[in-house]
C-alpha cells in the first residue's frame, strides 16, 4: 500500500514538474511588451519593419517607445531616429551592427544607448550623419566605426566606453568628433588611411594601448583641445603620418609615451601640456628614416621622466640620419619644466637655448620659454601669455583700453612673476594698460615687439604675500 502511494506522489511529482517546464517555456517565447526581437528597418519609404517594432513615426522623426532587441538598420535618408533614452541591446554575436547605416544622406541618430553588439554604431559610405548624444558601451570590436570613405559626419557628446576599441575611422575624411567622452576601451581613436579629420574637446580617458592611434597616411588631420590621460600612450602617429596638427591638448600621465611618432614628418605640435608621461615626445624612424621636419614649439613640457627621446634603433640594418625637427618657431619655443637660465634682457625668453638632444646631429630650442605657455580665446581672438605664474583669469576693456589679468604663484616661495602677452591690434584700443590683479607691477615693456597684427608686451610683478 504504502508503495503504491509512493508511485501515486512520484507520478505527481514529475507531472508538476513537466507542466512548470511547458510553462516557464511559453512564458519565455511568449512576446512581451518592451521586449523586441530585431532586426528592425526604417525602410526607404519610411515604413517601420516589422510593424510591431517599438519605433514610433511622427513624419521623418522615428523615435523609440522602449528598449529593442537586435540592430536598428536605417534604410531612408533626411530622417531623425530618436532613441528617446532607451537602447539598442544586442547579444554579442560575430560581426552584428547595433544600429547600421550604408549609403545614407543627411540622417540624425541622438538619445540612445547601444550595447552588446560586434560594433555598436556603423556607418558605411555614408555623409551628413549625426550621431548625438548616445552612449554606445561594451560593444565586442568598436563602439563606433565609421568605413568605405564615410565623410562630413558629425559624432559629438557622446559616451564610449569599455568597447574592444572606442572609434574607429578607415578610409574616411573630414568628419567631426568633438565633446565625446572615450573611456576605457582597449585603444580611444583608430584612424587608418584617413585625412581632413577633425577631433576636438574630447576626454580621452585611460584606454589600455593608444589614447590616438594615426596610421599609414592619415594626414590634415586635427587634434585639438582634447585631455589625453592615462592611456598606455597618449598619441601615436604610425608610418607616414603628416601635415597633422596636434595644438591645444592636455596629454598627461600616460603610462608610456606622452606622443609618439614613428617615421611621419611634417607635423606641427603646438600649445600642448605635456606632463608626467614616461616620455614626453618620442621620435622613432622605420627603415628610411622619417619623423623629421616637424615643429615643435609654444608647448610645456613638464615632470616627463624623458622630455624628448629619439630611438635610432632600425633593426640590423644599418640606422639613417637621426631625426631633425624644428623646436621654435622663431621667435618663441618651449617650456622645459627643467631649463634654468637667466632673462637679463626680461622679455620671457632664456638667454641661452634648451639643448634637445645632442645624438648625431645637435638640437636645440633656440628661444626656450621662461614660463608655461597659456593659449587663451577672449571674445574669439588668440591671445597667448608665457608666465612663472598661474594664469588664472583673463579680462579686457574697450573702454579704457586695459588687460586685466588674474595671477596665483606658481611655486610656494616664488616671490616675482612675470607675463609675456601677445594681444591682437583688433581686440584693445591702443595705447592699452596692464593690470596684474593681486600683485604689483614691478617692470612694463610695452614695446617689446609688433608684427602689425600683434603686439607682445612684457610685464613683471611681486606677488602680495600669503
Amino acid at each position: 500500500m504504502k508503495k503504491r502511494v509512493s508511485i501515486i506522489k512520484f507520478v505527481v511529482y514529475l507531472a508538476v514538474l513537466v507542466m512548470g517546464g511547458v510553462l516557464f517555456y511559453l512564458y519565455m517565447t511568449a512576446p512581451k511588451h518592451g521586449v523586441e526581437s530585431g532586426p528592425f528597418y526604417i525602410k526607404v519609404d519610411g515604413v517601420v519593419e516589422p510593424s510591431t517594432a517599438s519605433i514610433r513615426r511622427s513624419g521623418d522623426v522615428y523615435t523609440f517607445t522602449s528598449n529593442v532587441h537586435g540592430p536598428v538598420i536605417v534604410e531612408k535618408d533626411n530622417v531623425v531616429v530618436d532613441g528617446a533614452g532607451f537602447t539598442v541591446q544586442g547579444s554579442g554575436v560575430n560581426g552584428s551592427k547595433g544600429v547600421y547605416l550604408s549609403g545614407r544622406k543627411n540622417v540624425t541618430l541622438r538619445n540612445m544607448g547601444v550595447t552588446g553588439f560586434w560594433y555598436g554604431v556603423c556607418l558605411a559610405n555614408s555623409s551628413g550623419i549625426s550621431v548625438l548624444g548616445t552612449n554606445v558601451t561594451e560593444n565586442v570590436m568598436y563602439g563606433v566605426w565609421l568605413n568605405e570613405y564615410s565623410s562630413r559626419n558629425i559624432v559629438s557628446w557622446n559616451g564610449i566606453a569599455v568597447n574592444g576599441h572606442g572609434i574607429c575611422v578607415e578610409y574616411c575624411s573630414e568628419n567631426v568628433f568633438s565633446g565625446n567622452s572615450i573611456v576605457d576601451n582597449g585603444f580611444g581613436v583608430y584612424l587608418y588611411y584617413s585625412s581632413n579629420n577633425s577631433f576636438s574637446g574630447n576626454n580621452v580617458t585611460a584606454n589600455g594601448s593608444y589614447g590616438f592611434w594615426l596610421h599609414e597616411s592619415s594626414n590634415f588631420n586635427s587634434i585639438s583641445g582634447n585631455s589625453i590621460v592615462e592611456n598606455g600612450v597618449g598619441i601615436y602617429f604610425l608610418r607616414l603620418s603628416e601635415f597633422n596638427s596636434i595644438s591645444g591638448n592636455n596629454i598627461t600621465a600616460n603610462e608610456r609615451q606622452g606622443i609618439w611618432l614613428h617615421q611621419s614628418s611634417n607635423n606641427i605640435l603646438s600649445g600642448n601640456s605635456i606632463v608626467s608621461n614616461r616620455y614626453g615626445l618620442y621620435l622613432s624612424l622605420g627603415f628610411i628614416g622619417g619623423s623629421s621636419d616637424n615643429l615643435v614649439y609654444h608647448n610645456n613640457f613638464v615632470g616627463n621622466v624623458d622630455q624628448v627621446f629619439i630611438e635610432n634603433a632600425t633593426g640590423t640594418h644599418e640606422p639613417p640620419p637621426p631625426p631633425v625637427n624644428v623646436w621654435d618657431n622663431g621667435f618663441e619655443g618651449n617650456f622645459w619644466s627643467e631649463y634654468v637660465d637667466v632673462d637679463k634682457n626680461r622679455d620671457g625668453i632664456g638667454d641661452s637655448p634648451y639643448l634637445v638632444t645632442s645624438l648625431k646631429v645637435t638640437q636645440y630650442d633656440h628661444y626656450p620659454l621662461m614660463g608655461s605657455f597659456y593659449g587663451l580665446n577672449v571674445s574669439g581672438y588668440d591671445v597667448a601669455v608665457v608666465s612663472n605664474s598661474t594664469i588664472e583669469g583673463f579680462d579686457f576693456f574697450k573702454s579704457n583700453s586695459t588687460i586685466k589679468i588674474f595671477v596665483s604663484k606658481m611655486a610656494v616661495n616664488q616671490t616675482f612673476g612675470f607675463c609675456r602677452i601677445r594681444v591682437p591690434h583688433s581686440l584693445v584700443n591702443e595705447t592699452f594698460n596692464v593690470d596684474v590683479e593681486g600683485a604689483e607691477t614691478y617692470y612694463v615693456n610695452y614695446a617689446l615687439h609688433d608684427d602689425g597684427e600683434n603686439r607682445w608686451v612684457y610685464v613683471s610683478y611681486q606677488h602680495w604675500s600669503l
